[in-house]
């Protein structure tokens, strides 16, 4: 199974500590309560899942919501998108 990363960052680059996700489709919802600024599902199939910001980091509004492809090594997710394709492979 893979795991899926919502890293919370600021347009910088640096972590947002605090943040809470829930994958739409499961409706079960993770927090970054290690204040990494990083959110962690795993033993995730491969899909295709919606991650909805439920607590912002950093006291800003919630971003919209995100679709993220993961495959059977896993995805990250950054938020705020740092690119027009936030998704991308975690390294084996």
């Amino acid at each position: 199974p893979g795991r899926l990363v919502v890293r919370f960052e600021n347009r910088r680059g640096d972590p947002l500590p605090g943040g809470c996700a829930p994958i739409l489709e499961f409706g079960f919802e993770a927090c970054d309560d290690d204040q990494t600024g990083d959110v962690v599902f795993d033993g995730l199939g491969p899909g295709v899942y919606t991650v909805r910001e439920s607590v912002p980091p950093g006291q800003r509004d919630p971003l919209p919501d995100q679709t993220v492809d993961v495959g059977p090594d896993g995805a990250a997710l950054t938020s705020p998108p740092a690119s027009p394709c936030p998704a991308r492979r975690m390294p084996s």
